[in-house]
């Protein structure tokens, strides 16, 4: 063979093979990305689509497996209100969601999906995929909101709090279910109440936007082994209180300590009460049972009348004996732990400071009572 047609074969070879690497990174491997990661942002530049495009295509199988880091079943992980992109992929490297925080950065910049994270916390689980990932980050369905719960509360003031909301379900939902939680198949976590009343875990939880009555409820219950550690627990069986019981008082101490660090000694007033027969006498279990004052606008009546303290309910500590048949209030942790381990006192007596404060007098005898009085 003549080298002229020698050296036009290789001309043509080459040609040849360029034309196919070139099909193969204009079409092929753009079309089978597209089809693996979607179309890519409309605003890249050829040149970023290809190299993009190419990188996407070699590391497919790193981006859609899962890396299985973690046995829980979900982290969390916060999104802060524009924080950059790579800082957002930095992190969920450093903390083993993905494996390349770079090739994830390229992932979104590909799909478009840098300009649209969502801010705010979610739930991840290792056993989701890099894409999996990046889509989770992107849907505003995904992002969970904080809501929150005063210590103190009863269900009603949830409940009207639920209204700021936008949830599917309506504050009267809520109250329906929390006032018979078989009714939305819950079990209430301490045997002894028949309404959720008293079972609410203060502080903020975290939930989706579009999260279901039953989801919700369950999420905002107090955890047993969290709320109450077996010390607790111990301490209110010696006191002579079961679980309930123990909640029943601390929703109490709760709405009568205006300073916290008063909770264990208004918890030992109450506790040296019970002991010895006497009535609690205490103004929030009269509240509770008044119910909402259109006058004040509020679900704790204050001050109270000398006809309020005789109403007729069970809840009224000053014509019944005992503990209240249920809880008044949402206790906090702390006013747990003041039932569970009470200052050591004498004093069966305790009422307001004239300052102001929120501070009390407390006292051993009524005589001592009365001098404390602010008249």
């Amino acid at each position: 063979m003549k080298k002229g047609c020698v050296a036009g074969i290789l001309v043509f070879l080459v040609i040849a093979a360029s034309l196919g690497i070139i099909y193969l990174f204009i079409s092929v491997i753009p079309s089978q990305v597209n089809s693996s990661f979607g179309s890519p942002n409309p605003a890249l530049s050829p040149v970023q689509r290809i190299r993009y495009a190419f990188e996407l295509f070699v590391n497919k199988d790193e981006l859609y497996s899962p890396s299985g880091l973690y046995q829980t079943q979900f982290v969390d992980f916060d999104i802060e209100n524009g924080e950059a992109v790579s800082s957002i992929s930095a992190r969920l490297e450093e903390t083993g969601f993905i494996p390349d925080a770079t090739l994830f950065n390229h992932l979104l910049i590909y799909t478009g999906l840098d300009t649209s994270i969502q801010s705010g916390r979610f739930e991840l689980s290792s056993s989701k995929s890099p894409v999996e990932i990046a889509l989770i980050l992107n849907d505003p369905l995904e992002v969970r909101i904080p809501f929150s719960v005063l210590p103190g509360w009863r269900l009603d003031e949830i409940a009207d709090s639920i209204q700021s909301y936008q949830f599917e379900f309506t504050r009267d939902d809520f109250l329906n279910a929390a006032r018979e939680p078989s009714s939305v198949n819950i079990t209430p976590p301490f045997e002894g109440g028949m309404s959720l009343e008293g079972m609410i875990r203060p502080g903020i939880t975290y939930v989706k936007k579009n999260v279901g009555l039953t989801e919700f409820i369950a999420a905002l219950l107090i955890i047993k082994e969290d709320q109450l550690n077996g010390g607790m627990q111990e301490a209110f069986r010696a006191k002579g209180l079961n679980n309930y019981q123990a909640i029943i008082l601390a929703s109490i101490v709760e709405r009568e300590a205006v300073q916290p660090n008063e909770m264990k000694l208004i918890s030992s007033v109450f506790l040296n009460r019970l002991q010895q027969g006497m009535m609690f006498q205490s103004d929030p279990t009269v509240q509770y049972a008044i119910g909402f004052d259109e006058q004040t606008a509020s679900w704790w009546k204050n001050p109270l009348t000398y006809d309020d303290l005789k109403i007729n309910s069970p809840y009224n500590t000053y014509l019944f004996g005992g503990l209240p048949p249920s809880p008044i209030s949402n206790p906090s942790r702390e006013a747990l732990e003041a039932v569970a381990f009470p200052e050591r006192t004498n004093y069966l007596f305790f009422q307001a400071k004239c300052d102001g404060s929120g501070f009390h007098n407390f006292a051993e005898t009524y005589d001592e009572h009365l001098a404390n009085s602010c008249n």
